[in-house]
């Protein structure tokens, strides 16, 4: 899911006024630039070193004094369509509103990495605040950090990036008290590198679920990566003896080796992993087929590789079909 689900800001923001109301409130925003010295504790506020949670987000952030920090797994899509858990921190507190969430970045699915880009995608996607509206505030450090306190309908929406630690900070809602939001901006200029960055762990049994069997998890496994990584070989040995059959016409291992020497494995699969793939579970019968898709369908026909399994217990690939489904 996108940092910002703008889908729901919309849904939040109902009506807006016209576009001029929106370069107004453009034309009208702060921005400030954030000293690092700034960043230091006061007599209100603590720097709590997020990278000794149970869950470890690899860094530090100063927070009012009252305020609670917890943590759990996020869940996302890898670069190769698996599920994978990145670590995420909570924090709540008085004057924060709907709280603080600070996770990794996911460059499959979060939008702009700048100030003015990130500024320019909120005024482009949502409704133009009334006149009334606060202007929107602006925040940018010398290192590259930046937030951003976006008035929506209702309220305001907290979103920041640093950049330099692969971390993004916001507010857990769209519509906190202004005040908030800003507080919760000024919070994720604090940010500060602390403990080791650990990637995002892939579970390839959660997003080949329900299957269990791990000999089909492996087989699974390696026809997805083949299929995301092009690799023509890795694909061919899915094939097992009694060959593959593609789009209706039966096909040998040797024989798809030869179709693969001149076409990818994604067209000739007529699937694509642009932007990305992401792979489910679509039927399961766990004595004998397995169905996986790559993705819901965009164009109205979803590819589908089927899986058999033979009397030794080993699964095979067996079949790539198009299930066409069709008018909306």
């Amino acid at each position: 899911m996108r940092w910002l689900v703008l889908g729901i800001v919309l849904a939040a923001c109902g009506g807006g006024s016209d576009s001029p109301a929106i370069a107004t409130s453009v034309t009208g925003v702060g921005s400030a630039r954030v000293p690092r010295d700034g960043a230091a504790p006061s007599a209100t506020t603590r720097r709590e070193d997020l990278s000794k949670l149970p869950t470890a987000v690899p860094a530090s952030i100063v927070i009012p004094l009252d305020a609670k920090v917890t943590s759990k797994l996020d869940d996302r899509r890898d670069a190769d369509g698996f599920i994978a858990s990145a670590p995420l921190a909570e924090i709540t507190g008085p004057t924060l509103g709907s709280g603080i969430e600070v996770r990794l970045d996911d460059p499959r699915e979060d939008g702009p990495t700048t100030a003015d880009q990130q500024l320019a995608d909120l005024v482009a996607e949502l409704v133009a605040p009334d006149d009334k509206s606060e202007p929107p505030v602006t925040k940018r450090a010398p290192n590259g950090d930046w937030a951003i306190a976006f008035p929506t309908k209702g309220g305001c929406l907290a979103v920041a990036y640093a950049p330099r630690l692969h971390l993004r900070c916001g507010g857990v809602r769209t519509n906190d008290p202004c005040e908030a939001a800003r507080a919760i901006a000024d919070a994720c200029m604090t940010l500060e590198a602390a403990g080791a960055l650990v990637p995002p762990v892939r579970d390839a049994q959660r997003t080949f679920a329900p299957v269990t069997d791990p000999i089909a998890i492996e087989t699974l496994t390696a026809a997805a990566l083949a299929v995301v990584h092009d690799d023509r070989d890795a694909i061919a040995l899915t094939v097992g003896p009694r060959g593959v059959r593609l789009k209706g016409k039966p096909m040998s291992r040797a024989g798809l080796r030869a179709l693969l020497r001149t076409d990818t494995v994604q067209r000739a699969f007529e699937l694509s992993c642009k932007p990305s793939c992401e792979w489910r579970i679509e039927d399961a019968r766990p004595e004998d087929s397995i169905t996986l898709v790559a993705q819901d369908a965009v164009t109205g026909v979803i590819p589908r590789l089927h899986f058999a399994r033979d009397g030794k217990g080993a699964w095979w690939l067996s079949e790539v079909d198009l299930r066409d489904l069709g008018p909306e």
